[in-house]
């Protein structure tokens, strides 16, 4: 299948699968046939050749128009001591809200002669108790949104936001698509792992919650897990961290979700997939058998 994307006066066609290239090279991207990328940078090796990594697909994607993504931030600097995927926009410290505001801005200001479709970032951050007065934090939520949609626009790009529920004072989802709706720049991004785990912490159906945001989203994150607690009570998430999606798992057999439906439904919804799973569970062999097969479906 494949999504109907306006430029221009012309309508071009681009594909809804694609994958995370941190486990995979662009050479394996090319054998496999996939036609859409979002480039990240791993924590294998230095940051040097990681972010070379990254600059090396992005050359591949545009010379081959294959259209790409990236999971900000690439672009790393000493003064941002935290891990490089940490989010502080919510956090009650100001000094630190503004931190990732700095390393947000550097990035866009660093990949502004770059053509990717969109980018992602981690938003509402880790904080698993309310850190703040209500009233306080619906400032600083609308505060932060407000900032990241402008420089969003000042970028000239759309910013989705990756749902996560780890943080206690903006889980719910339906806030989640209230709140954004607004902003020109601004959307979701439904990864179904981190929606599953969000589920378990908050008590929620996660059934309801893709219903729902697959309705307001405008991208996904495919990949699931097993066992019924979150993060770092899951011995499978420590082990395993993302597992491929296979049409074959099913809840009955200790999966997240039933594999082959929600695929359906995400393909359904013609908005851009991308596999965003490590080759630890089963090995290789399981890891690319479940992009074939995933391939397969999509058609």
């Amino acid at each position: 299948m494949k999504i109907l994307m306006m430029k221009g006066n012309n309508m071009a066609e681009k594909s809804l699968l694609g994958i995370n290239t941190v486990h995979i090279d662009k050479d394996q991207v090319k054998a496999l046939g996939l036609k859409r990328m979002e480039i990240c940078i791993a924590r294998q090796g230095t940051y040097e050749d990681c972010y070379q990594k990254a600059c090396d697909e992005m050359d591949f994607a545009e010379a081959n128009e294959i259209p790409y993504s990236i999971h900000l931030p690439i672009q790393l600097f000493d003064w941002f001591e935290a891990d490089f995927l940490d989010a502080f926009f919510l956090d009650s410290d100001p000094d630190k809200r503004a931190l990732s505001l700095r390393l947000l801005e550097a990035n866009l200001k660093g990949l502004e002669d770059r053509a990717a479709e969109y980018y992602v970032i981690h938003f509402p951050g880790v904080y698993l108790t309310p850190h703040m007065a209500e009233e306080d934090f619906e400032a600083v939520l609308s505060d932060s949104l407000d900032k990241v949609n402008t420089l969003a626009k000042k970028a000239n790009k759309h910013i989705l936001l990756e749902y996560f529920g780890s943080n206690k004072m903006f889980s719910d989802y339906r806030e989640w698509t209230k709140r954004l709706a607004s902003y020109s720049h601004l959307g979701i991004l439904v990864d179904t792992g981190h929606l599953y785990y969000s589920s378990l912490l908050h008590a929620f159906d996660f059934d309801d919650g893709l219903n729902h945001l697959s309705q307001h989203c405008e991208a996904f994150h495919l990949w699931t897990t097993k066992g019924d607690r979150p993060y770092s009570d899951n011995d499978y998430y420590k082990k395993y961290h993302h597992i491929s999606v296979h049409p074959v798992q099913q809840r009955a057999d200790g999966w997240a979700f039933d594999a082959l439906p929600v695929v359906k439904q995400l393909i359904a919804c013609n908005k851009p997939i991308v596999l965003e799973a490590t080759p630890i569970y089963e090995g290789a062999s399981y890891f690319y058998d479940s992009i074939k097969a995933i391939q397969k479906i999509v058609g």
